[in-house]
């Protein structure tokens, strides 16, 4: 028997039971190592038919299709590895090679690309946008990692790559149904990319991408050599790139629906601010008032990357109760100073340096916004800070100029008044916020909750330091919520101011012994 090769090979696996046999048979008795990350719940028979081939395999929970990558290549030990997915075949030819460069100590590339070939309908697809479809796979330990966005992992390889001849069997789209399945999630994807980081969906790239999609797969590429497959491939890929920019149109309009509690892809720029700051904060506690589960994974995602600690305070949506999950993450909270932020409000690179130089004792920080106008909050905060800011001002889609430049000295000035007083840009220590007992839970719908907790601030003796110039914040368009609630609301603050209120009935005490415990 042949001594197998100084070469783990690597695979993620969900539940693939009718095809992962064929693909390890392919590597059996050749391969040093076989790696296989399979999901934790996968309960079909994939695991017995990965061992009987001499798969060594780990049950990881879902971590997404790089970190699962990542898992599998840190699990190897050969000098050399090569990542396989479960419905690929290596070929006899692709092995000749692999085997020839493996074998080979002087070999100066760190990584080899090869052609993958696909089998679709009963037919080779070896021409359009189908073939050759190069793969980087096989690389030498410590060479490369793994990265990219979701779902479409790639190979970043530190020096030289190189190129192999032979074909990678690909038995992915089985039949039409099947490949038309998989279409949904992978254009959901790119939908929430070209949401987050902003990018054209008009006109031209619902009317030529397509057309220019199939010309080129069809004619270009000669994919009329491929017979009707090599047409329906060129006709889907035209289909698919006017479907993803249509959903990016129509995603932007239904974002524009959404409440300021619902908006992940806000939310993920304004983390990433936070993670550029010049000076990053101890903690951070994300206030979430019954977000769904695409807000939880884009909190946990950031966090889990973060060199501070991060929680995520979590209420079921009932209404508009932002009063009672700001006490809850406040009594969360371990840090001696409270900076509050708008999941809709990207701060400036020195947003937090600078409210840790303004802080000041018995006194609180108002900060201010700038606005960011409905087209630029599509992409503002994805990239460069000073980048987009000039963007935006050239595009006039930045109003309030006096919040949206640091000043080299601020204007701070001691006010007794409530104009200008908004939640998205406010620093408080703990300690006068249990003082006061928090927000006032009374207040249910938008509006004049901040102002009210300033009233009993004030009454309280802690002063109100008004800030320009520095702490600046930029307030990303949506469409207004509500405002049935407000007059409530008002006559709620009128009463504070008549009354002298220094604390609120329903407030911040009742979660204090159970955050401590």
């Amino acid at each position: 028997m042949q001594k197998p090769l100084p070469l783990s090979v690597c695979m993620i696996s969900g539940a693939e039971a009718p095809r992962i046999g064929r693909s390890l048979q392919s590597v059996a008795g050749w391969a040093a190592e076989i790696v296989v990350i399979l999901n934790a719940q996968v309960d079909d028979g994939t695991e017995q038919i990965a061992l009987k081939h001499g798969a060594k395999v780990y049950r990881e929970p879902w971590k997404g299709f790089i970190a699962q990558k990542n898992s599998s290549a840190d699990k190897s030990t050969q000098p050399w590895l090569l990542n396989l997915d479960a419905d690929e075949v290596v070929s006899p030819e692709l092995w000749n090679e692999i085997a020839r460069v493996v074998s080979t100590p002087a070999q100066t590339p760190a990584a080899y690309e090869f052609p993958r070939c696909t089998f679709y309908s009963g037919r080779w697809i070896r021409h359009g946008d189908w073939y050759p479809d190069r793969v980087l796979r096989l690389w030498r330990r410590g060479a490369a990692h793994w990265s990219g966005d979701e779902p479409h992992a790639r190979l970043d390889v530190t020096g030289a790559v190189s190129r192999l001849r032979s074909d990678l069997l690909h038995y992915s789209n089985e039949s039409i149904a099947h490949q038309i399945g998989k279409i949904a999630p992978y254009h959901s994807d790119f939908v929430k990319r070209r949401i987050t980081r902003g990018g054209p969906a008009g006109l031209v790239e619902m009317v030529f991408r397509p057309g220019w999609r199939f010309f080129r797969a069809y004619v270009l590429r000669c994919g009329f050599l491929d017979g009707w497959q090599g047409f329906y491939i060129a006709a889907l890929g035209s289909f698919s790139t006017l479907t993803r920019y249509a959903m990016v149109r129509e995603a932007r309009e239904i974002s524009q629906s959404r409440s300021t509690w619902q908006q992940p892809e806000y939310l993920a720029r304004v983390l990433r601010a936070v993670s550029n700051q010049t000076s990053v904060p101890e903690e951070v506690l994300l206030a979430d008032d019954g977000s769904q589960d695409q807000t939880r994974a884009v909190f946990d995602a950031w966090a889990h990357d973060q060199r501070f600690a991060a929680a995520h305070v979590w209420q079921e949506h009932e209404g508009f109760r932002r009063a009672r999950i700001l006490n809850q993450a406040i009594a969360r909270a371990k840090s001696r100073y409270l900076v509050f932020l708008d999941g809709d409000t990207v701060p400036h690179p020195d947003f937090v340096s600078d409210h840790r130089r303004l802080a000041q004792p018995n006194r609180f920080v108002q900060g201010h916004r700038a606005l960011i106008g409905q087209q630029a909050a599509t992409w503002f905060g994805s990239g460069d800070f000073h980048r987009e800011r000039r963007r935006a001002l050239w595009r006039r889609q930045l109003e309030g100029l006096k919040n949206a430049y640091r000043w080299p000295r601020p204007l701070a000035k001691v006010r007794t008044d409530l104009r200008g007083v908004r939640g998205c840009n406010l620093a408080i220590w703990r300690d006068h916020l249990m003082q006061v007992n928090g927000y006032n839970e009374a207040f249910v719908g938008w509006g004049r909750e901040d102002s009210e907790l300033a009233v009993r601030l004030i009454n309280s003796g802690v002063q109100r330091l008004d800030v320009r110039g520095w702490a600046l914040s930029f307030h990303l368009w949506h469409p207004p919520v509500s405002r049935a609630a407000l007059p409530g609301n008002d006559d709620l603050l009128a009463e504070a101011q008549r009354s002298g209120a220094t604390r609120c009935a329903q407030g911040l005490d009742q979660y204090l012994n159970k955050a401590t415990a």
